[in-house]
């Protein structure tokens, strides 16, 4: 459950910093470039880091 909750929160935190940061483009603000890719690249970094952990807790075990 955790892992569903996590993956939620993560992936909306990545569409809604590109959201943004579009936004900021087009208004001319300053932090474009951490809303475009500081916090896209660390949400994406926590998605991927909770693949493998899911995919090592159902990998079977090798005797």
């Amino acid at each position: 459950m955790r892992n569903i909750i996590m993956a939620f929160v993560l992936g909306t935190a990545f569409a809604n910093s590109l959201l943004l940061g579009a936004e900021s483009v087009n208004d001319g603000g300053v932090s474009w470039v951490f809303l475009l890719i500081v916090c896209p690249l660390a949400a994406l970094v926590g998605l991927v880091s909770l693949l493998l952990e899911h995919r090592k807790q159902r990998a079977p075990a090798v005797s």
